[in-house]
């Protein structure tokens, strides 16, 4: 996804005066307006949003990368980047770029999943540079399908003005197991004798 501010600029105008005497008298004169115009740079990010692999199942792992990329012509002093992770994705490590410190966590409502925030001010992100943030876990057990759904949002800004957007989602479904057993039982010997011993054998199986 990208997503931009408006643009803007201002005119200067300048003129040019000029006065002068000698011993017989005033001279004057002026020069005509010279105008040019600034036009101000615009703020311009894309967000991309990936996950690897494209269907994980229970118990494999699962990377979650945001991309956010200058593409405007401003250069962005603060860049927020938030990505919320589904509860079914457990064990958690996640990474950032330097220049950003460690990400703030919220823990939300049960089931629903922890939501990360990278925050920082006092950037330097000049056009065409990208900073790349990941999310890695393990898929973890389920008792009912469940699709898990992530996107990123993101927020930027410089001393003019700031943008937003929401990158495209990226989801996966993961099934929940079948529970199944079978269970064999026998008698040895199989024609026991008065006084005699007889075993029970129980076997159970996970099928």
């Amino acid at each position: 996804g990208g997503g931009g501010g408006g643009g803007g600029g201002g005119r200067v105008n300048t003129d040019a005066y000029a006065g002068g005497t000698n011993a017989c008298g005033f001279a004057q004169a002026s020069d005509l307006t010279d105008t040019f115009t600034v036009t101000t740079p615009v703020m311009s990010l894309s967000v991309v949003k990936t996950q690897v692999p494209a269907n994980p199942g229970i118990g494999e792992g699962v990377t979650y990368r945001i991309d956010v990329t200058n593409v405007g012509g401003a250069t962005v002093d603060a860049l927020s980047v938030t990505d919320t992770v589904a509860a079914v994705v457990v064990n958690r490590t996640v990474e950032g770029p330097g220049v950003f410190g460690a990400p703030v966590i919220t823990q939300l409502g049960a089931g629903t999943g922890t939501r990360y925030v990278w925050a920082q001010g006092g950037l330097n992100m000049t056009p065409g540079t990208t900073y790349t943030f990941t999310v890695t876990g393990q898929v973890g057990l389920v008792c009912a399908p469940t699709t898990a759904t992530n996107r990123a949002q993101v927020t930027g800004s410089d001393a003019c003005g700031g943008t937003a957007m929401v990158s495209p989602g990226v989801s996966f479904t993961v099934a929940a197991p079948a529970a199944s057993l079978s269970v064999v039982k026998t008698h040895a010997p199989a024609a026991p004798v008065p006084a005699g011993t007889v075993t029970y054998t129980i076997i159970v199986t996970n099928t």
